[in-house]
């Protein structure tokens, strides 16, 4: 499997360095699961590392790629432009989590793919997983059933990273995860 990743930063070089050591069980997930044809939401996509990594394992996947941060889907969109998988993954600005409405993002990092960011309706000091928050923004937040039932899609596997956010994901997702299409889904848990 081949595909480049744009380093633009320290943190963007991490991700490309660490990707074949860093969470390897993502990637066995989709070693195993992955069929040709299948749909992927890639819920905490960053700037698109594991979209990257399923588009190129199989090139007839639908990955739907979900990122909040402004900066990181900018870059998501650059590293599919850099590796022609725009038939193949479609970016989506947006927050998850267990109502549609506009939330806030609490950035523990303004440097494009910083991770451990939150979203929440209330005010943070300290992200879910305590780092200090140095920004916020307001972010579009939906639901994992709403954006099947808006996009008329039922994913066949569900990649959820997203620093602490894990449970509301969850709860917006009372649907899909009885939905028999849905075969698998990987969670990184804090």
């Amino acid at each position: 499997v081949r595909f480049s990743i744009g380093c633009t930063n320290w943190i963007t070089h991490f991700r490309w360095y660490l990707f074949q050591r860093k969470e390897p069980e993502v990637r066995f997930f989709f070693d195993r699961n992955l069929r040709t044809g299948d749909t992927v939401f890639d819920v905490g996509a960053n700037v698109g590392v594991f979209s990257l990594y399923v588009a190129a394992l199989k090139r007839q996947s639908n990955v739907l790629a979900i990122e909040p941060e402004i900066s990181n889907i900018s870059l998501l969109r650059e590293n599919i432009l850099a590796n022609e998988f725009q038939e193949w993954i479609k970016p989506i600005c947006a927050g998850v989590g267990d109502r549609v409405g506009i939330a806030r993002i609490f950035l523990s990092s303004e440097e494009a793919g910083a991770a451990v960011h939150s979203i929440s309706d209330s005010e943070l000091e300290k992200t879910h997983l305590g780092y200090d928050v140095v920004g916020s923004a307001p972010v579009f937040s939906t639901t994992l059933d709403n954006l099947a039932k808006e996009l008329n899609v039922v994913p066949n596997l569900i990649k959820i990273d997203t620093d602490g956010n894990e449970k509301r994901i969850l709860a917006g997702a009372r649907n899909l995860l009885t939905d028999h299409r849905l075969r698998a889904f990987v969670i990184e848990m804090p």
